[in-house]
């Protein structure tokens, strides 16, 4: 598995059909501003055939002197799950924190991540719950990790 930023025009493409699997929301300009504001923390997990199979995208955050990358996005193709590589992307995410002394990561999960258990991957890559939203046809869980 190959764990590189989203660069090519092809990755993009392909990267942005595997956001919008599970975000049909998601456009190409969405995906084009995060490359250009943040492209250090869009990451991409390419089999050697090039196949985009995992996409994460973060941005930098700061207030005062402290810094942070706030993830917004990390999804790995369906039948490609439980095999690593999401938490290679985050490893991948963390040792570009570590070399620009970025101290934490942050993310929200929704209801759909409740409902498929998908916040437990979070659990199992260190993070810790550290606030929730519970609103009636909207619940969220917030979750930081220190680095």
């Amino acid at each position: 598995m190959i764990i590189e930023k989203i660069s090519k025009e092809q990755d993009k493409v392909q990267a942005l059909d595997l956001i919008q699997s599970k975000w049909p929301e998601k456009n190409r300009g969405y995906l084009d501003f995060f490359l250009e504001q943040n492209q250090d923390y869009c990451l991409e997990a390419k089999e050697p055939s090039g196949k985009v199979v995992g996409v994460l995208l973060a941005r930098l955050a700061s207030k005062k002197d402290i810094w942070w990358l706030e993830i917004q996005i990390v999804i790995v193709e369906e039948k490609e799950r439980k095999k690593g590589i999401g938490s290679t992307l985050l490893a991948k995410l963390e040792e570009v924190c570590e070399k620009e002394k970025i101290r934490y990561l942050f993310l929200s999960s929704g209801e759909e991540d409740l409902a498929d258990g998908s916040f437990l991957f979070y659990l199992r890559n260190g993070f810790k719950i550290v606030g929730a939203v519970r609103n009636p046809g909207e619940s969220l869980l917030y979750f930081q990790k220190n680095l």
